[in-house]
């Protein structure tokens, strides 16, 4: 009980172990022994729970991919699609794989998202590499013209095609959906959700990019297009380091593979003033352009925000 004009003794009890003492903050994180503060014992139930699920998680995203690149072949290899398909206009032929790539994305981002919700949600949710904002999305679609420079000069000095009938499909189109399937989903999600190192990730979606584009699957055409084939499978390892690079910027990868086609698509790059070596020439400086520019950009602090710092070998 208070009594008017006598103050209030300050209490000499102890402080509770396991509360702080009166005026600390409820949000302080630690507990209280003999009156000093120390750290809460690390929390590994959530790290522990993660790295559990990340075999999962791996072995789903390549369940998908391996289903997104399959579904178009076979289909297209049915007896009901040959006898059917000629009847088809040219522009519902070049939008049946992209369509399906797209479905098969959708339901395995569905699927990975219920998953890590139920499962694991300390998770932190990955990134596809589209929604980068504006401003990270034009630099890179500047630095992916930047680099092509090579192969725009050496098309000023070659015949321009004759048939432009299909060069949306070959450009635009394959730019974007091949790099949404093969980077950001198969790549990216390896990586980011199931943990897998990322040079492993990055050839093995390079070799299935490479082999996608095989004319036939038989021996004969993997021995006479190796050579090609092996080519667009590096390009598909590069394109994937700089996705990577780039911290997930889609767009730089997308508005390279784009540009080159679209330069190859518009120009017989191969029919020019200086011989047949300029081609290889000039896709070469544009790797070599992407590589060299990127690395150069990562050191300068002005543009450190758009790179990855880490180690690849993580």
């Amino acid at each position: 009980m208070e009594y008017a004009g006598v103050p209030r003794l300050a209490s000499t009890t102890a402080p509770d172990p396991g509360h702080p003492p009166p005026g600390m903050p409820t949000t302080a994180r630690g507990f209280f022994m003999r009156g000093t503060i120390r750290p809460m014992p690390p929390d590994t139930t959530r790290t522990e729970q993660a790295a559990r699920i990340r075999p999962t998680f791996a072995l789903a995203v390549i369940l998908c991919f391996l289903l997104a690149v399959a579904a178009p072949k076979l289909l297209k290899a049915s007896t009901w699609y040959r006898s059917t398909a000629g009847e088809w206009s040219v522009h519902i032929r070049w939008w049946i794989q992209p369509i399906m790539w797209l479905l098969v994305v959708a339901a395995g981002c569905a699927l990975l998202r219920a998953i890590r919700l139920r499962v694991s949600p300390s998770v932190a949710p990955p990134v596809l590499g589209l929604r980068t904002g504006w401003a990270r999305a034009v630099t890179g679609t500047l630095f992916a013209l930047v680099c092509t420079i090579p192969m725009l000069a050496l098309g000023l000095l070659s015949p321009l095609r004759t048939d432009l009938g299909d060069l949306f499909y070959t450009t635009a189109q394959a730019g974007f959906f091949e790099e949404l399937l093969f980077r950001a989903f198969g790549f990216g999600l390896l990586v980011q959700l199931g943990r897998v190192r990322v040079w492993p990730a990055a050839i093995l979606t390079g070799a299935i990019f490479g082999a996608i584009h095989l004319t036939a699957y038989t021996p004969a055409a993997l021995q006479r297009e190796f050579v090609w084939i092996a080519i667009i499978a590096l390009g598909g390892t590069l394109y994937a380091w700089l996705f990577w690079r780039w911290r997930w910027n889609l767009w730089v990868v997308i508005s390279l593979h784009a540009l080159m086609n679209l330069w190859w698509g518009i120009w017989d790059l191969g029919d020019n003033s200086l011989g047949p070596w300029a081609a290889t020439a000039a896709r070469v400086l544009t790797i070599a352009s992407a590589i060299t520019l990127t690395e150069l950009a990562a050191k300068r602090e002005r543009f450190a925000r758009h790179f990855e710092h880490r180690t690849m070998t993580r």
